[in-house]
């Protein structure tokens, strides 16, 4: 058994899984909007001063992070999409006109 009935939630009640709902997000914008101004005059003094963390925040926010690009590189050699396939076969079970065709096939097979 691999314990699903103890993953995740269980009814009637509330462990806090999930997103928080919308009204929180709210109370928390309402609860730092006063702070807006103070945090910008931070940012805006650590810009001035030349300080990297506040630029570096600062150029995040007005022009967006710039794209990660992540080298990949593989360790295994490359493998043929089509193998050859070899198969022993045991001739003294073929009769003798397999025999004379397999032995035209190959010398076919030479040829070209």
């Amino acid at each position: 058994m691999d314990n699903r009935k103890n993953n995740g939630a269980k009814v009637g009640e509330d462990r806090g899984q999930g997103r928080k709902p919308k009204a929180t997000e709210l109370e928390l914008i309402e609860l730092l909007s006063p702070l807006d101004e103070i945090a910008f005059k931070a940012i805006k003094k650590g810009v001035i001063a030349g300080e990297f963390p506040y630029i570096k925040l600062f150029l995040e926010y007005r022009y967006g992070r710039p794209k990660q690009q992540i080298e990949v590189q593989a360790q295994q050699a490359e493998q043929p999409l089509f193998s050859e396939i070899h198969y022993e076969i045991d001739y003294t079970k073929l009769s003798d006109s397999a025999l004379k065709e397999i032995v035209a096939l190959r010398n076919k097979q030479i040829l070209i």
